[in-house]
């Protein structure tokens, strides 16, 4: 009788520990977009390798909330090309920042940076790969000719095989229009 007991015992302990292990988990989003309060460019010249400028843009509270606190221009010499590269964070929590960049390097086959040049002489070629897509984390920038206007600098989230090397697809994480001038 001992020994039934026992194995009643074990049998109700075993289906109490099967059961409570196979209880679904949080459900985890992995197209979830990334909160984005600071992006950096580090523009130095490809030549030397001298840094030029680096670029702030701080929103600190995120989308949607008060304007940007800083938002800085660009400055390229015509007839210079420069490697470029961007750098982006979370520092919507000040005592826990998040590197947003390393996060996109890690889920390269899920992200694009598109860069978009609106009235400025500059070309930009994309340094990076996942492998088969470019991701526009480092590129090298052609001061074509004098000029002034903007560049758009955009994140692209594109899960789930979507991404394609164009900036169709997926959606926005961060899209900014940084002044450009062209000396």
């Amino acid at each position: 009788m001992k020994k039934s007991s026992f194995l009643s015992l074990f049998a109700l302990l075993l289906t109490v520990i099967f059961a409570s292990s196979c209880k679904p988990d949080e459900p985890v989003n992995p197209n979830e977009e990334e909160v984005i309060t600071k992006v950096t460019l580090t523009i130095a010249d490809a030549t030397t390798g001298a840094l030029v400028q680096t670029a702030v843009y701080s929103d600190p509270d995120g989308a949607g909330g008060a304007g940007a606190v800083r938002f800085d221009s660009l400055r390229l010499d015509s007839g210079k090309v420069y490697n470029v590269s961007i750098a982006m964070y979370d520092e919507s929590d000040g005592g826990n920042i998040k590197n947003i960049t390393d996060e996109v390097r890690a889920e390269s086959v899920d992200h694009l940076f598109c860069y978009t040049a609106t009235g400025v002489q500059v070309t930009v070629v994309k340094t990076d790969s996942d492998g088969t897509f470019p991701i526009g984390i480092t590129t090298n920038w052609t001061a074509v000719s004098p000029s002034t206007g903007t560049m758009r600098v955009e994140l692209r989230h594109q899960p789930d095989g979507t991404k394609n090397g164009t900036c169709t697809p997926g959606s926005t994480d961060v899209q900014l229009d940084f002044v450009v001038i062209v000396n």
